[in-house]
């Protein structure tokens, strides 16, 4: 029999059906290879060719922003100002700044593999005008405490008027009342003083109030609550400081004499605002907006007593605080700023010193609105209650 050499063969159909195997294989390694090369990158923004984060910029202007990515094709453009989404799918965009207040710019650029994001904010302000005044030009609100000044001068609303545009003297009565009051400008915050407050104090009689400062962020023309920040002084991070101080004063039981208000806070103490020998009329007020309210709540930053008794004499000493509040003698109190003799014997104010409610430093550009409030809850014998009073106030940035 003649030998022929044996070869290993395959079956017909199982051949084909290794031939699919491998085109099958082979057009799976064609198409991952071509999906790696056509998969985008995550999109990565370099930088945003636009004026400095956190800058101050006139209201008015107009300010152009551009993105730099690192994949400029293929990408989606999303811009977010304040809130409201822009219909720009543009790596750029010009923006007008037609009001005061905040511009919160955020960017999104999008594709099939991600998002990245960044976010600017802008501040706007009207600078001062030729012929703006230094002086205060409208109080906005005015709700004195109880007291004994309150409901006839110097504690009472025409009292309050008598700081616009002058010097003049308003009293605030006991612990949280305050006046609110602006210029006809912004104060930007520069180098050193911004402002000042004048009050009634000397040497061994201060009845310090907390001056707190509002940028108006929304351009709304108001202040609203959570725009307010306390300028520190040096009695702010004390022992005895509470920063989260609220007090109730409770409607007396007539209001046609001077009677004594109760009164209690949020540490669980309570006791009189003592009526005087001095002061026959009611010391709770009578004109308020919301007319004569059962009660009323105050609150802020409660610095601690600084009214002492001498035991010898019986009279009483209200100390005085190193720097920082309103209607306190300090060393700087009698000192004139920029040469203008109007400035004497007033509290300096920088708007560098703004703190929140945990004592933490806020950076303000600047500021429209200022508050003055009473800073003690004290009862300083027949002086009575402690009350700070304003005098007036003064811009260093009206020009």
């Amino acid at each position: 029999m003649e030998n022929f050499p044996h070869y290993f063969t395959l079956p017909k159909s199982r051949a084909i059906h290794q031939i699919y195997i491998l085109i099958l294989i082979a057009l799976t390694i064609s198409s991952c290879q071509k999906d790696i090369v056509d998969s985008p990158i995550p999109p990565s923004i370099l930088e945003i060719e636009a004026p400095q984060n956190l800058s101050s910029i006139p209201t008015g202007s107009t300010i152009i922003l551009k993105a730099k990515t690192n994949s400029p094709d293929n990408l989606r453009y999303e811009w977010k100002v304040n809130n409201v989404w822009l219909s720009n799918n543009m790596p750029q965009i010009s923006l007008t700044t037609s009001k005061k207040g905040e511009y919160n710019i955020k960017l999104y650029v999008s594709n099939s593999a991600g998002t990245d994001s960044i976010s600017l904010k802008y501040y706007s302000i009207e600078t001062p005008k030729e012929g703006c005044s230094k002086w205060i030009s409208q109080i906005t609100e005015f709700r004195p405490a109880p007291g004994q000044y309150t409901n006839k001068s110097p504690g009472n609303p025409a009292s309050s008027q008598t700081i616009v545009g002058k010097k003049g003297m308003v009293s605030l009565g006991g612990y949280g009342g305050y006046i609110v009051f602006n210029f006809d400008h912004t104060v930007i915050n520069g180098n050193g003083d911004d402002f000042v407050v004048h009050g009634n104090a000397f040497k061994g009689n201060s009845e310090a109030g907390i001056v707190a400062v509002a940028f108006d962020a929304n351009g709304n023309g108001r202040p609203d609550p959570e725009e307010w920040y306390d300028l520190a002084g040096s009695a702010h991070s004390a022992p005895g400081t509470n920063r989260n101080y609220t007090i109730t004063y409770f409607k007396p039981s007539q209001t046609e004499t001077s009677e004594d208000i109760q009164w209690s806070d949020n540490t669980g103490a309570e006791g009189l605002l003592k009526a005087t020998n001095f002061h026959k009329q009611c010391y709770y007020p009578l004109f308020l907006a919301e007319g004569v309210p059962d009660k009323l709540e105050y609150s802020g930053t409660l610095l601690p007593p600084t009214a002492v008794q001498n035991p010898s004499t019986g009279n009483w000493v209200v100390g005085d605080l190193e720097w920082g509040y309103a209607d306190n003698y300090s060393e700087k109190y009698p000192l004139v700023v920029n040469d203008d003799p109007d400035t004497r014997n007033s509290n300096k104010f920088d708007i560098s010193n703004a703190v929140d409610k945990n004592g933490k430093s806020i950076s303000l550009p600047a500021i429209d609105f200022v508050k003055v409030y009473t800073a003690v809850n004290q009862q300083a014998g027949w002086l009575g209650e402690t009350s700070a009073e304003v005098c007036g106030a003064i811009s260093l940035r009206a020009q």
